[in-house]
């Protein structure tokens, strides 16, 4: 049945229909299953039907506890589609939150430890929108996020440095009292490494990131030591 229904959902012009008929509830239920094979396609169903924005209301309540539990189970493929359905509904501090509070944020950053390159650029996508809300950063750094998130921001895959870098951003502006976090050499050197690179949007981001460092006493000092500034501004 979550098969059937992901296939319905393949097409455009069903996913709202299947909405009205009550079909995120028997995926809730579905994702509750047992069986590894319908808890993949249930998550494929659900990252299907998100991605139209009409949708995103709906996935309140009981369809986002589910959705959570998908993201919690061991199945790689499950938690890739459980990561993009996560992207395409928080689209606001509020569902933001809700899935932080829910749990949501620290197995989107262990499938940031993934080899798959989808499953890096859908765990980066979810955690770019996630980490707007100042709850969702602190979360993030207090599981060591940044370890992770910093090789992917030098992936050969555009989509996954692109997303790593937005991340990277949003956790650089978090409030006073975890400088400490970027205090760094390693840290501080690849961020100037991607502010230098090839990757326009990257760059974007890492200099924003470097710019938000540097607001803080405690962390400008290892910045200026740590950053080329010949090569990041070409002198």
């Amino acid at each position: 049945c979550a098969s059937f229904i992901a296939n319905l959902a393949e097409h455009a012009q069903n996913k709202v229909g299947l909405v009205q008929m009550g079909m995120l509830h028997r995926l809730t239920s579905l994702s509750k299953h047992g069986s590894v094979k319908v808890k993949q396609n249930s998550a494929r169903a659900f990252a299907l039907i998100s991605s139209t924005p009409r949708n995103h209301n709906n996935f309140v309540g009981s369809v986002l506890d589910a959705l959570i539990g998908l993201l919690q189970c061991q199945d790689e493929e499950t938690c890739r589609n459980t990561a993009a359905a996560i992207a395409n509904i928080a689209t606001n501090d509020e569902i933001s939150a809700r899935i932080g509070n829910l749990g949501g944020v620290y197995p989107l950053v262990l499938l940031l430890k993934s080899s798959d390159d989808s499953c890096q650029r859908n765990a980066c996508h979810a955690m770019s929108r996630l980490t707007t809300v100042e709850e969702n950063k602190l979360s993030m750094l207090s599981c060591n996020g940044i370890d992770y998130l910093i090789p992917l921001c030098v992936s050969k895959h555009e989509g996954v440095s692109v997303f790593a870098a937005m991340v990277l951003c949003n956790l650089s502006s978090c409030s006073s009292g975890h400088e400490h976090e970027f205090v760094r050499e390693d840290l501080i050197r690849r961020l100037g490494r991607i502010a230098s690179g090839d990757c326009p949007v990257s760059s974007k981001y890492a200099i924003m990131s470097l710019c938000n460092l540097t607001s803080m006493c405690h962390v400008r000092d290892h910045v200026a030591r740590g950053v080329d500034l010949t090569e990041l501004f070409g002198w």
